[in-house]
């Protein structure tokens, strides 16, 4: 890992001080999104005791072991008008430096700001023409052909002062006060005692009226109000949190595989990429499966806007409705089971293919789902459905993804429903 100083040479002792300070970088423009923390139940046998599942934890646990990572993170949030920030581009690192006065009247030292793909798309929005992030990034990462070795650090040199001052040029024009949520991260180990290196990253920038309303926050008054309910699958990654919640204590501590049970979803993001939202969902006991209903009927979310406490206040009052839904999700999803298709294959690839976000390499890959031995019957409207959620578990599918897929298997379900005759589909 390189590593290098942005105020004293590495290594060399700063007598302002009189501590020799070694600062480590990341070596992308920006760091990719990070998954922190998942996993997902799994089963061992055709009837399993609560005891003997794999990979699930209580509400509680999980609520602590979030505060305990945005505790590591030390989050804090800035506010900055776009005039007072400086950029540095240097080998090929993107780094913000905000201009801040001391008391006197002079520059306060300031310790520089990385950027991860999620704050650094923000901040282009904010500031930048449309697609202007990515053309300043890309500026910054030309790499000249056919020149000597000294020609090319200079050239670099120069890109990346270019696309440095493209950026501070728009900040200076684009007069916003912005908020900078900001959190550590760490990117190496110290190969002396083994301890972590890491370094201040934005995640996010967003307006003055965003309020701030945590992942443990969210999991703590779901705690209060359910219970130390079971999660069944949980994925925290640096853009929010999605988890489903599962009462044990309805079923006496037995789930089997390939039944449906009722269960609870949420997600929230700190990051200004999603609402906070919780919704009525059913689960099997068969990898990681699940379904959320997204009828606005169970779906509740609120945006990150005013006093936090009300999003408190309205997963109050949303879990009534969410428990009233559960069962009419499961009731499709059995009625979903007995309708059966003439070509499974066919039908899926027909209804997929005429809806918005889905790729053909998503088509296919359904279609190898369906043949899951965790899936229902292919030529039924319940194994399309098993195939879309099973897929949308993929690590290929970010956080963010997975859900809007769930989203669409649920459509998928009611579309074939309604569609159906004497509990028969044809392609």
């Amino acid at each position: 890992m390189r590593t290098a100083n942005t105020s004293v040479p590495m290594g060399q002792h700063n007598p302002s001080t009189h501590t020799t300070t070694l600062i480590a970088e990341p070596t992308q423009f920006v760091m990719p999104n990070r998954s922190i923390w998942s996993f997902g139940a799994a089963r061992a046998a055709a009837q399993l005791n609560r005891n003997d599942i794999q990979g699930m934890h209580s509400l509680e646990m999980c609520r602590d072991m979030v505060r305990k990572i945005e505790q590591a993170q030390q989050v804090q949030d800035r506010m900055y008008h776009t005039s007072h920030l400086a950029f540095d581009f240097s080998n090929g690192v993107a780094r913000m430096i905000p201009i801040v006065a001391d008391k006197h009247g002079g520059r306060q030292a300031q310790e520089p700001l990385f950027f991860d793909k999620n704050g650094w798309s923000q901040l282009a929005q904010h500031v930048l023409p449309r697609s202007g992030g990515n053309f300043v990034m890309e500026t910054s990462l030309l790499r000249p052909t056919g020149r000597t070795k000294e020609e090319t650090v200079t050239m670099r040199a120069g890109f990346n002062k270019m696309g440095a001052a493209v950026m501070m040029a728009h900040c200076q024009c684009a007069d916003k006060t912005l908020q900078f949520r900001t959190v550590l991260k760490r990117i190496g180990t110290n190969p002396s005692d083994g301890s972590p290196i890491t370094a201040r990253f934005v995640r996010a920038v967003v307006t003055q009226s965003y309020a701030c309303y945590s992942n443990a926050e969210m999991l703590d008054v779901l705690l209060d109000e359910l219970g130390n309910y079971s999660v069944y699958r949980l994925n925290l990654a640096d853009s929010g949190i999605h988890f489903r919640l599962l009462d044990l204590r309805e079923t006496d501590g037995v789930l089997e595989t390939k039944v449906q049970y009722p269960s609870i979803n949420g997600y929230n993001s700190e990051t200004g990429q999603r609402r906070t939202g919780v919704n009525a969902g059913t689960v099997r006991l068969v990898c990681t499966n699940g379904m959320g209903d997204y009828n606005t009927t169970s779906q509740y979310n609120w945006i990150h806007r005013g006093d936090p406490s009300r999003i408190a206040r309205g997963m109050q009052d949303a879990l009534a409705g969410i428990r009233t839904s559960q069962s009419a999700l499961i009731h499709e999803y059995n009625r979903a089971l007995l309708t059966h298709i003439d070509d499974g294959y066919a039908w899926m690839q027909g209804i997929l293919n005429g809806m918005s976000g889905v790729t053909q390499k998503q088509v296919a890959d359904v279609r190898i789902a369906m043949d899951d031995e965790s899936s229902s019957a292919p030529n039924t409207l319940a194994g399309v459905i098993d195939g879309m959620t099973l897929l949308a578990q993929n690590p290929d599918f970010d956080l963010w993804d997975s859900i809007d897929f769930e989203e669409k298997a649920v459509k998928v379900m009611r579309t074939g429903l309604k569609k159906a005759e004497n509990n028969k589909l044809f392609a």
